[in-house]
């Protein structure tokens, strides 16, 4: 039991390094056709720091159609990292520095969180994502990206000059943070069920718990770095962008390999509580157009509610 968990911490140690290593390529290339900070964070960097809940999906997917059942921690990994981040993660961040969005920002790209959330737990009430279901989510997304790309404006004035050594130096951070990626998943999947069934609890808990807060580190670790940075618009467009590839991209790849069984408490509970969180912050943002210090106390208590309840009361 001990090896499991200190084989699930490493691999998501290794998950975390693997997608800094991705992200570091894609933001310096996309930065240098002068993309504005929110489009970086909600088309690149979301989908970048979203890799590790990405490589989970396909590998537990892959697992599965060899007989070794990992749904609990595949579905319960995309919903827990979408909680982590959306509750937990904005709220830590804004009780540090306050966060801002226009209204204008938070209805469209809200409205797509709101969306994302309400689609998965559609799909999943019956039980199951099947192949069909995945190409639904994957098909969101993209529409949800050809929306947001189209809206871009690239500034023209913002670009930055990038040399051949730059393009590939990134080139091969990308590669090689991918190759880690695929490589960290696998291990984070197959020890966490070992995990779970030396407690003897659900994986989806594990999956919620354990292995969607840390796939959901990359996206915390960007957002307080571009908080030092003032680049706050990179963190709000890389925490909402990364959500929603969560919930479609990263869920949706994986069910298109082998489907999903869904676990009761994810239905019941978790995806519920995901949806009154994305009301809640989108709430928050239409109100003033910010989230404030007190906002994200109360965000961060909220999912102590929920991780009180997920422990000791639901399971």
């Amino acid at each position: 039991m001990v090896i499991d968990l200190v084989f699930v911490i490493v691999g998501l140690v290794g998950l975390w390094i693997g997608s800094d290593l991705l992200i570091k390529g894609v933001k310096t290339i996309a930065t240098g056709f002068g993309l504005s900070h929110l489009f970086v964070g909600l088309a690149f960097v979301s989908i970048g720091t979203s890799i590790p809940e990405i490589a989970v999906s396909v590998s537990g997917a892959l697992d599965r159609l060899a007989g070794f059942e990992t749904s609990g921690v595949v579905v319960g990994n995309s919903v827990g990292s979408a909680l982590n981040q959306v509750c937990l993660f904005m709220g830590i961040l804004a009780f540090l520095v306050p966060l801002y969005l226009t209204r204008k920002e938070t209805m469209r790209h809200g409205s797509f969180l709101i969306a994302s959330a309400l689609l998965v737990f559609g799909l999943a009430i019956d039980g199951t994502l099947s192949f069909i279901d995945g190409w639904i989510m994957i098909a969101a997304y993209i529409t949800y990206y050809l929306i947001t790309l189209l809206s871009e404006k690239v500034m023209k004035d913002g670009r930055e000059s990038l040399d051949k050594k730059l393009i590939v130096k990134n080139v091969f951070y990308g590669i090689f943070g991918l190759v880690i990626v695929l490589i960290m998943s696998d291990i984070v999947v197959r020890n966490a069920v070992h995990f779970a069934e030396s407690l003897g609890v659900r994986q989806s808990l594990v999956g919620v718990l354990i292995v969607g807060f840390g796939t959901g580190l990359p996206e915390f670790s960007v957002a307080i770095a571009s908080a030092r940075q003032h680049a706050m618009a990179i963190s709000m467009g890389n925490l909402i962008g990364s959500n929603i590839s969560d919930l479609l991209l990263a869920l949706g790849s994986g069910t298109v390999i082998s489907g999903f069984v869904v676990d009761k408490v994810l239905v019941r509970f978790d995806l519920p509580v995901l949806i009154f969180f994305c009301f809640v912050v989108v709430g928050f943002l239409l109100t003033r157009q910010r989230i404030s210090r007190l906002e994200g106390t109360i965000m961060i208590l909220l999912f102590a509610i929920f991780t009180y309840l997920k422990l000791f009361v639901i399971g």
